[in-house]
């Protein structure tokens, strides 16, 4: 497995800084961001940071140096998991590579990169079309506010740049699992059957959940930097509802694949079981039907044949119990939160809460 070669500009920017100052770094240009915010607050007459400026403020400084981050941790856990386990497997070496060409070199990365940030794009070009003030410069004509239109703008764009990546590899990971199916690759996927907890599956599922956790948070913090109280926000709030549910379809399909994958194993386990009770079955017969019957033999094969029948009925038990407690609790309690978020921020927008009221009104006025 080629080591050397970095998947992205942001893994090649960590590679060069030790892994014990990493989380300082990211620390650092959340400061560094935070700081010219409270820079241009104190500059321009019209931006005060008040509760609604700090918690876009710092949401949006949160977005850059959590995304930089975890784009740069999730790569690697991407690579740490062919990286034990190409040792054992060899076609997973195949395999590496091709994910390893498709993160760098797709035609997808950049469309996914243009179909997050063309919508926003679009959005401020029509706030503009019909009047909207979006820019401080329209109201305060300084080199202040230019400066600070250039800068927020700048950050807002590179979130979602960002945003884009971490679709990207959640593609990846999706493209990923789909291929694990294949029977070259699907055997170098360690599950216990017995277990469907949070250690007893493969160690994709746990990049899924863990990933799930973060991808759910950043979508909390967008919804606080991208929505408002005030203005027209219903496209915004439309884009940000469509990236949510692109996260509940990357559990599911997730959880659906591990699924799948743990019940095929389930059934080859019960096809050798059954090919041995009938081996054994065979034995017996032949022992029993022989001239000289073999008491101890006899007793030791019904024993085994005894403990298969038991061990694949354990086994067919435990086909049903697909219930994943910690799996659900973090995805529900992760969805959840990004609903309400969503929601109350809809709520509190001047012009949706209008809209909402009137929407509901009209719900009430059926039912």
């Amino acid at each position: 497995m080629p080591k050397d070669r970095d998947w992205n500009w942001i893994e090649r920017f960590f590679g060069k800084v030790s892994a014990k100052h990493q989380r300082r770094v990211s620390i650092s240009i959340f400061i560094l961001l935070y700081c010219f915010f409270i820079l241009f607050s104190v500059k321009l007459v019209r931006y005060n940071l008040d509760f609604h400026g700090h918690i876009v403020a710092i949401s949006s400084c949160i977005l850059v140096a959590l995304q930089t981050s975890g784009i740069n941790h999730f790569i690697k856990k991407i690579k740490n998991l062919f990286e034990v386990r190409i040792k054992a497997v060899e076609n997973i070496g195949v395999l590496y590579d091709q994910i390893s060409t498709q993160f760098v070199n797709s035609w997808k990365k950049y469309f996914i990169i243009f179909s997050v940030i063309a919508p926003f794009i679009l959005i401020r070009a029509n706030d503009l079309i019909n009047g909207r003030i979006i820019f401080f410069y329209q109201v305060e004509t300084t080199l202040w506010a230019m400066l600070f239109d250039i800068y927020n703008q700048l950050v807002k764009y590179f979130i979602l740049y960002l945003l884009a990546v971490n679709l990207w590899i959640m593609f990846n990971i999706s493209w990923m699992l789909n291929e694990v199916l294949n029977e070259s690759y699907y055997r170098s996927i360690k599950i216990n059957i017995f277990n469907f907890g949070f250690n007893g599956v493969s160690p994709i599922r746990d990049v899924i959940l863990e990933f799930i956790i973060y991808y759910f948070f950043i979508i909390i913090l967008s919804i606080l930097t991208f929505l408002t109280p005030k203005g027209f926000i219903l496209y915004d709030s439309l884009c940000l509802m469509i990236l949510l549910v692109i996260g509940v379809i990357f559990f599911i399909h997730g959880w659906y694949t591990i699924h799948k994958i743990r019940l095929r194993r389930i059934k080859e386990k019960v096809n050798d079981i059954s090919e041995l009770i009938d081996k054994r079955s065979q034995l017996l017969m032949d022992t029993i039907s022989s001239d000289e019957i073999d008491e101890k033999k006899i007793k030791w094969i019904s024993g085994s044949i005894e403990t298969l029948y038991e061990q694949r009925k354990r086994i067919l038990d435990t086909k049903n119990n697909t219930y994943d407690p910690i799996g659900i609790l973090t995805f529900m309690g992760g969805f959840i939160s990004s609903l309400v978020t969503f929601i109350s921020k809809l709520y509190a927008n001047d012009t949706m809460h209008g809209l909402i009221k009137y929407i509901l009104y009209y719900i009430k006025l059926y039912i």
